[in-house]
């Protein structure tokens, strides 16, 4: 899952990072500790013949597992560590950057990952050379984002084979947000029939409809052009309209997200959790609903 917008970094928690790294070092010290008391125990010493060699073929596959779950345990720790202090970085990079654009009468847009002058600001050729500046940077933190990302995916996804290994994959669970609670039910509420599931179905299909018309009106706004000359009044009025434009789909794509969080109550209360593009049920069973392309993010 690559790392889109400024709003994803927002969301980022290198404490949460650090609790992986922490949990991920116990596990491989409680692993050392039960390998190295397999290798000394007393009471298969004074067994011989074939009982002893097959105990002793038990154990030491048993401690083979074991060190490998300890080394495995250990790379996930480097990697989650390092990761951590790469995350606190960016995010002070990006704040930094909030403080300068601020000190200029800038603001940054975290979803849409541009550097805009507020509503009626004036936009004075300097004024719009350091709105370059600082959404090259901000482009260059996302990239140094994504590049953090990927290496701690691929080492949590190399080092925690999910049937083997005792450690969960994290996976992408330390970028959410904080604040951000999960309410899970064991049993469907009685007032939630079949019709009741069909109506939410219904829901979730105009819902990845309506994603997907923005998704292709957010890719049709990129390909605008972007350089307007500001000394020529015809120009002028495009880039207003370019920015009227952006601003309309800024608030469609809140009003997405609003009705995406209802969804996932909606299915809460039929006793179901609203996984990806589908309703996943406490007996195990899913409803599937169209896959939603995702989201693009307009570039600079």
């Amino acid at each position: 899952m690559a790392v889109s917008s400024i709003a994803e970094i927002d969301r980022w928690s290198s404490g949460a990072v650090r609790q992986v790294a922490a949990a991920a070092r116990d596990r491989a010290s409680a692993a050392q500790t039960s390998a190295d008391t397999l290798g000394a125990l007393p009471a298969f010493f004074s067994w011989h013949g074939v009982v002893r060699d097959a105990a002793h073929t038990s154990i030491s596959q048993t401690q083979a597992a074991l060190l490998q779950h300890y080394q495995q345990a250990l790379n996930v720790a480097a990697a989650t560590e390092t990761a951590a202090g790469q995350i606190d970085r960016i995010k002070q990079r990006v704040a930094d950057l909030r403080s300068a654009a601020a000190q200029l009468g800038l603001m940054i847009n975290p979803v849409f990952n541009h550097v805009t002058l507020p509503p009626g600001g004036t936009r004075s050729p300097l004024l719009m050379a350091a709105a370059l500046r600082l959404q090259t940077q901000l482009i260059a933190a996302i990239a140094d984002a994504n590049r953090v990302d990927g290496a701690l995916t691929e080492a949590l996804t190399t080092n925690t084979p999910a049937k083997r290994s005792g450690i969960q994959l994290v996976d992408h669970h330390w970028k959410q947000d904080p604040t951000t609670t999960t309410t899970t039910t064991t049993t469907p509420p009685p007032e939630c029939k079949s019709e009741d599931v069909a109506k939410l179905m219904n829901k979730i299909e105009e819902w990845n409809r309506r994603d997907e018309d923005l998704t292709r009106r957010i890719i049709e706004h990129n390909r605008k052009k972007r350089d307007f000359d500001l000394n020529d009044p015809v120009q002028v009025r495009q880039a207003a309209e370019y920015q009227a434009e952006e601003d309309r789909l800024q608030v469609e794509s809140d009003k997405l997200k609003d009705d995406r969080r209802k969804l996932i109550n909606d299915a809460v209360q039929c006793g179901a959790k609203l996984s990806g593009s589908k309703l996943d049920f406490p007996d195990g069973t899913t409803t599937p609903t169209p896959t939603p392309s995702p989201s693009p993010t307009p570039s600079r």
